[in-house]
């Protein structure tokens, strides 16, 4: 490698002390390269001077993203990846809502009144989802598709969900595409005899939300016409463990996070352990608007500065007890702004993101209709945050991208506006690099 002048990238964060004193352990949000240096090494770099390390050593370096050319133009560098990623059609992202009702009354759902009422996809509109699906496939040439079944409760509407998963199953198998479709239910009505219903549809996961132990998991998740719901969940899950795999989520508050280790310790004693469930992720619940929607629940969306400490402290559980957890820090690919990503909401109507079912001015199409560009398709597919200088001097940008579109909404009333979450995003970020570093020196 030639010796040409380099410089410490503006992407990566430190985690000074980890793993111990006079170590740092150094992250680029970019490449996601992880180093673990001596400080005094580190700071050498960070100014220029020789630090002593030899020519393998610091090609690794540049390698993992932590060093780069002097005249490289990193600000340039993102955007050409960052793009890249968002106009990648290579795959279909496609979030169904079979159903918008559901038969939970959780007091913190986002969709809030958007539940009542019938709102069931009808098999005819069905034809029409599986017909706009197939057409955009063969037109971007992807090489799979992926549905996200999501409600209201998806499973009260299951004859759609079998009639969408067997033509697309079929379609793929024919095409030499993957197909891979996953639900998020609240469990209630995963008796095995639904699990294998969904299963022959062609869905491999089902990801359940539990909010705690059984008495504070009733109090928020309960029947519409009340009731209570845990104990009928876990016997669900235990049911169907072998049918489908299972992923689990939660929402929890600074009063009810402490009860976390009690669920981990009752999910293990009735066979729910880490060797049973795939992955797990419990999150702070989110503000809502004032029509009683919120932000959805996604692991692509970013914490809120204030509620940073709950997802720190569910981690720690997690990780403590063995469960695996969606924690390393990864690209934004925010939904709205990718070419390839879309919600298909109940009667059809299309939005970029399933948080805006609903908003009037938010929809970019319609399965019934030649796909076209509307005015909301082209400022989503348009959006660019990174004129502003705030977001193009710090080092989260590419965990970030400007933030939660949605989250923007809620606070500032506006999509198409930045929703900054630093320092939440920041102190996740941190705790997940210094659990990364410890695992990197155990390897």
């Amino acid at each position: 490698m030639n010796q040409q002048k380099t410089k410490t990238s503006k992407f990566n964060v430190k985690a000074g002390e980890t793993p111990g004193p006079g170590k740092t352990a150094v992250f680029n949000t970019l490449t996601r390269g992880l180093v673990i240096l001596d400080s005094e090494v580190l700071k050498c770099l960070e100014n220029g001077r020789d630090s002593g390390l030899n020519p393998a050593e610091l090609k690794s370096l540049h390698d993992l993203g932590v060093l780069v050319p002097e005249g490289m133009d990193e600000d340039l560098f993102f955007d050409v990846y960052y793009n890249q990623v968002r106009f990648d059609n290579s795959a279909l992202k496609i979030t169904l809502l079979p159903t918008l009702n559901c038969n939970f009354a959780c007091p913190y759902c986002y969709e809030g009144e958007l539940t009542y009422g019938k709102k069931q996809m009808s098999l005819e509109t069905a034809e029409h989802v599986i017909s706009w699906i197939k057409a955009r496939a063969i037109e971007s040439r992807v090489s799979r598709i992926r549905i996200e079944y999501l409600g209201g409760e998806p499973l009260l509407n299951i004859p759609v969900i079998e009639r969408i998963g067997a033509e697309l199953s079929d379609f793929c198998g024919k095409n030499r595409m993957k197909f891979i479709s996953v639900i998020v239910s609240n469990g209630y009505l995963l008796s095995r005899k639904n699990a294998e219903r969904i299963a022959a549809a062609g869905v491999s996961l089902v990801r359940v939300t539990i909010d705690g132990p059984e008495e504070v998991h009733d109090l928020s998740r309960f029947l519409r016409g009340g009731g209570r719901t845990y104990s009928d969940i876990i016997k669900n899950l235990q049911e169907c463990k072998g049918i489908l795999d299972i992923s689990l989520s939660g929402n929890f508050t600074k009063e009810t996070v402490d009860s976390l280790p009690r669920l981990l310790d009752d999910l293990t004693e009735a066979g729910l352990g880490p060797d049973t469930i795939y992955r797990t992720q419990f999150n702070a619940v989110l503000p809502t608007e004032a029509r009683g929607k919120g932000a959805a629940f996604d692991k692509r969306c970013i914490p809120a500065d204030n509620q940073h400490e709950i997802i720190i402290r569910a981690n720690e559980e997690l990780v403590k007890r063995g469960f695996g957890i969606y924690a390393e820090p990864e690209l934004n690919t925010c939904p709205a702004v990718c070419s390839a990503d879309f919600t298909v909401n109940y009667d059809g109507a299309l939005y970029k993101c399933p948080a805006l079912i609903d908003h009037p001015g938010y929809e970019v199409g319609n399965v019934r209709e030649t796909p076209l560009y509307n005015a909301e398709m082209v400022r989503c597919l348009g959006y660019n945050t990174f004129e502003n200088k705030t977001c193009r001097d710090c080092s989260l940008l590419p965990l970030c991208a400007g933030g939660c579109r949605y989250m923007a909404l809620v606070y500032k009333g506006r999509f198409h506006e930045i929703d900054c979450q630093r320092e939440g995003l920041l102190s996740t970020t941190l705790d997940t690099v210094r659990r990364m570093a410890r695992g990197l020196l155990c390897q």
